[in-house]
């Protein structure tokens, strides 16, 4: 039988090189996957949940976010979330929204369709494009 923690860790490997991918083009942006052991002095809990999978979005080297997973909650849900927050950094520190629509002027929204993570056109969304497929 196959341990929970062991899927959402794979889950979040595998999320992790899509958005590296994705984000090939923003110079100067990394993405680590991290091993975090929660402990009482760390942030890594929520509502008494641990976490033990973050990844690690770095700009020129120093640490701008920490997305972080937690075995207790939907995973897709908890990607959704990510992927918004990644976009909300990139927006302060680059000040440019991304990833941008393939057809407008806005910023494609994460979304999940069936089991799958998508970037999605929020006036269409008929324009989309797999995570990781940028």
């Amino acid at each position: 039988m196959t341990d929970v923690g062991e899927v959402i860790d794979e889950a979040v490997r595998a999320l992790a090189t899509r958005i590296a991918h994705d984000m090939i083009p923003l110079k100067g942006w990394d993405v680590n996957l991290m091993q975090v052991t929660p402990n009482a002095g760390h942030g890594g809990s929520r509502l008494g949940q641990k976490s033990n999978t973050t990844i690690a979005v770095e700009n020129e080297g120093i640490l701008n976010l920490l997305l972080q997973f937690f075995e207790q909650e939907d995973f897709q849900e908890q990607a959704i979330e990510a992927l918004s927050q990644l976009q909300d950094a990139l927006v302060e520190s680059e000040l440019q929204p991304w990833p941008m629509c393939l057809r407008h002027e806005h910023v494609m929204v994460p979304t999940g369709i069936g089991e799958e993570l998508y970037w999605v056109c929020p006036d269409d969304d008929e324009i989309r494009v797999r995570v990781g497929n940028l």
